[in-house]
């Protein structure tokens, strides 16, 4: 078999089939054209609408730098004020601390002072007090003529008595102006504590007259003892005294009371107004 041709194109309808593919390239070629152009133009616009908007931010950035270093200016101001404000404060109580303590401390030695004053003072008191108890005697007198006493045991006297204190040491003395109605004697003595040591002297008029009385001594050695006389010089209401003075060292605290009566009783024997006993205590 032999090869078939195909029919061979005329020229006019081949150059004819390249003007209309010319075309379509040519219309193609232009849409590219303006498409490419339209997409160029879109991209500048995105391009510029992106650019503002980085412009905006960054403005927007700058400004908030601005504002944040504006306040934080602010801030370290107010910081640094309040900083010099804490440390003036700081000094002021510092300097007003010192001041208090040179206060406190002035006033401590004064106090010092004093308190040295009131031990020198109360030293001095204790000397005077010292003095006084073994220079000034305690006292008791009988404000008024005591009832009559009529009992040979004799009684107390009011309002003769003197309050000792345990373990000191006592010198006593007691006067005692009386009357009595007889020349029967007396009966004196002293009554008082417990003691570890006592010794007392008597004297007790016995004869003579209103000017020359004669007096028997006697000693009483332990305390409630007494002494008595068998006569006494004056009757009819003359006033005679009796004395008694001693020694007393009391084991126990207790009252110091003087004793007086008639020997015989039934004898009227009135202790006078002053009737006195006094005690100085030695130690």
């Amino acid at each position: 078999m032999g090869i078939r041709r195909l029919p061979t194109a005329t020229p006019n309808a081949l150059s004819q089939a390249v003007s209309v593919v010319s075309q379509a390239v040519s219309v193609e070629t232009g849409a590219r054209a303006a498409g490419d152009a339209a997409e160029t133009s879109n991209r500048t616009s995105a391009d510029a609408a992106l650019q503002a908007a980085i412009n905006t931010v960054s403005n927007a950035v700058s400004n908030e730098i601005s504002n944040r270093t504006s306040a934080d200016n602010l801030i370290s101001n107010a910081t640094s004020a309040v900083s010099q404000a804490v440390s003036v404060e700081i000094l002021n109580r510092i300097s007003a601390d010192n001041l208090l303590s040179n206060a406190v401390s002035a006033v401590s030695q004064a106090v010092s002072v004093v308190s040295q004053a009131v031990s020198v003072v109360s030293a001095a008191v204790n000397v005077v007090s010292a003095q006084v108890l073994s220079l000034g005697p305690m006292k008791a007198i009988n404000g008024a003529a005591q009832l009559t006493i009529s009992v040979s045991a004799g009684s107390t006297i009011s309002g003769v008595s003197i309050a000792l204190v345990s373990a000191r040491n006592y010198y006593f003395k007691f006067l005692i102006p009386y009357t009595i109605d007889a020349t029967n004697g007396v009966t004196i003595g002293v009554v008082g504590p417990a003691v570890t040591n006592f010794v007392a002297r008597t004297m007790i008029p016995t004869t003579g007259t209103a000017n020359a009385t004669t007096y028997a001594f006697g000693t009483i050695p332990a305390i409630g003892g007494k002494v008595s006389t068998i006569s006494n010089p004056l009757t009819g209401g003359v006033t005679l005294w009796a004395q008694i003075e001693g020694y007393i060292n009391p084991s126990a605290s207790g009252s110091l009371k003087v004793i007086i009566g008639p020997t015989v009783a039934v004898v009227n024997l009135v202790v006078q107004r002053g009737a006195m006993g006094q005690v100085w205590r030695m130690s």
